[in-house]
């Protein structure tokens, strides 16, 4: 009986998600999720379809999709990986499933153990083909993803060292400023000092000049009441004279 390995994108429980299964019927179990299936692979039967539903989980967890909890065939959606997987459905189908088709088909138990989603238990009891190509694969999205995470570290650093060299040329620049700064506030001080001394020399000045013109009027005025006096004392010298020569003219008449 033919069966369908689908590829679903949509929403669950409000998160949005894409899903790798497995159906006989697509239309019914897309409407049964409620979620769009983009992809399709077909299948001989459901062993085959289970086989392939298995190792594109597998693949695609390789490549670092994330389950939802308790849900192992339900992927947190990721653009990138999405349109990966997306690819595979569309490009390539024969490719994929010739490596699962016509191999040793797991038993019930194991296939319970599978859908469980343990991708060591997948390597270890998938057809040895299947498995060799599983590895595979995860050597190469390790290598991818190591490649990736190198180039990330690079555009880091790149950018850090960028950011640093930024920092540097911000700091010379602060410094610069400063320095200038140092200077207008040396510059500031010299020409306010000067200022002030200026000032003060001109205060000196006028206070000295002030001073000195105070002392000249005090010594015009005592220089005048000085003349004053000596005039007034000479007039009393005439006076004294003239009146000491007359009492000597008056003692003289007397006598005679």
């Amino acid at each position: 009986m033919i069966s369908f390995v689908y590829l679903g994108v949509g929403e669950f429980d409000s998160v949005s998600v894409f899903k790798i299964g497995k159906t006989s019927n697509p239309k019914q179990r897309s409407a049964s999720l409620g979620i769009d299936f983009t992809g399709y692979m077909v299948c001989l039967n459901d062993n085959e379809a289970l086989a392939l539903e298995s190792y594109l989980q597998l693949k695609v967890r390789m490549l670092g999709a994330k389950n939802l909890p308790r849900r192992n065939d339900w992927f947190y959606y990721d653009e990138e990986l999405y349109r990966q997987v997306l690819d595979w459905f569309e490009n390539r189908m024969e490719e994929l499933v010739g490596r699962v088709s016509n191999e040793g088909q797991p038993t019930e138990g194991k296939r319970a153990l599978l859908e469980l989603g343990d991708p060591q238990f997948q390597l270890e009891h998938m057809p040895e083909e299947v498995a060799l190509a599983g590895e595979r694969e995860i050597l190469r999205a390790r290598v991818a993803e190591l490649e990736k995470n190198a180039k990330k570290v690079e555009e880091r650093e790149a950018k850090y060292l960028g950011a640093i060299q930024t920092l540097e040329d911000k700091v010379n620049s602060l410094q610069w400023e400063l320095q200038k700064a140092e200077w207008q506030v040396r510059d500031a001080e010299l020409h306010a000092r000067n200022e002030l001394h200026k000032e003060q020399n001109e205060f000196i000045k006028g206070l000295y000049r002030e001073q000195s013109e105070h002392i000249e009027e005090i010594y015009k005025e005592h220089t005048q009441e000085m003349m004053k006096l000596l005039r007034e004392e000479t007039d009393l010298h005439v006076q004294i004279g003239y009146l000491e020569g007359k009492l000597s003219y008056y003692e003289k008449q007397d006598q005679g």
